[in-house]
């Protein structure tokens, strides 16, 4: 339920303004051209991707948008008004700083300097190494990250997704048989329904924590082995993971009714909002719908 403000109208406190997180990485830069080939983006990595079993859902491939250059700002212009017409306040890029040198800082740049789009964004630091992981070398860092444990206190809670399908002693005999798919052996997968349900299940916090939800991931497009897969993940599941949590959180100020999607456009890790060839705009549509069931 939402409260009425004495002059008619919701409380300022509980309209939710949703923020969707936005990879600037579909533009080539020096660094990424010298670590991984001449015009490296995202995208690379996105159509190479090749489905595991028969349900894995691969290659996730782009919509309305296409394969685009965040360097050309009609593209950065369609991607606010996409995400404006279907409720979502602003956008949080990436913000990637190694102690003073900066990569990838291209587009928010040339949205400072030229003010378009018009659309409100923040500033979130990945803060962590860039390796060569993609290609399966964890530990060669490409970029170091210099920071202590003091500079980030939320760590992921992975205990919340439950326990990994078919990693029972008898789901690996079967494997070694060649009688279950090897992606099991491979890559770690989970049901996107059941971690859902246990996102849901954590318990309330004794401090302000922003709520926040994923509509999918699978980033064995990067990743050749030890990858992680969210099965059966759709729209009508994230509408019911955005819907209950927003109908559990109320603000405790206007300026803290903030709910944080990752992510817009993480496209190489099947984790988007963004239209695709399999959805289309469905994911958006299930955000507008739960944003303006809660808002109305």
């Amino acid at each position: 339920m939402t409260a009425a403000n004495p002059g008619g109208g919701l409380d300022a406190r509980d309209t939710i303004r949703a923020l969707a997180f936005v990879l600037p990485q579909f533009h080539p830069i020096p660094e990424n051209d010298a670590w991984w080939g001449p015009g490296f983006t995202e995208w690379r990595n996105v159509v190479q991707a090749r489905p595991l079993a028969r349900w894995h859902q691969q290659p996730h491939l782009p919509a309305d948008l296409g394969f685009y250059d965040l360097r050309v700002p009609e593209v950065r212009q369609a991607q606010a008004d996409l995400a404006h017409a279907h409720g979502i306040h602003g956008f949080v890029y990436h913000h990637y700083w190694f102690m003073g040198r900066r990569l990838l800082e291209r587009p928010v740049d040339e949205i400072l300097a030229s003010g378009e789009p018009r659309f409100p964004f923040a500033l979130s630091w990945a803060n962590e190494h860039w390796s060569r992981t993609w290609d399966g070398a964890p530990n060669e860092v490409l970029m170091a990250q210099d920071y202590s444990p003091a500079d980030d206190v939320f760590q992921p809670d992975f205990a919340r997704l439950g326990r990994a399908l078919r990693r029972d002693l008898p789901s690996r005999i079967i494997r070694r048989l060649h009688l279950s798919s090897q992606a099991y052996r491979t890559h770690w997968i989970w049901d996107y329904p059941a971690v859902v349900d246990g996102m849901l299940g954590r318990p309330a916090e004794d401090y302000l924590r922003f709520p926040s939800v994923s509509p999918s991931w699978d980033n064995t497009p990067r990743r050749q082995e030890r990858g992680m897969i969210l099965r059966n993940a759709s729209p009508t599941e994230y509408e019911r993971w955005l819907r209950t949590v927003l109908d559990r959180f109320t603000p405790p100020s206007p300026d803290e009714n903030l709910l944080f999607i990752n992510a817009w456009n993480e496209w190489a890790e099947s984790n988007h909002l963004e239209p695709c060839l399999r959805w289309g705009l469905g994911y958006l549509e299930a955000t507008k719908r739960a944003l303006d069931a809660r808002n109305a």
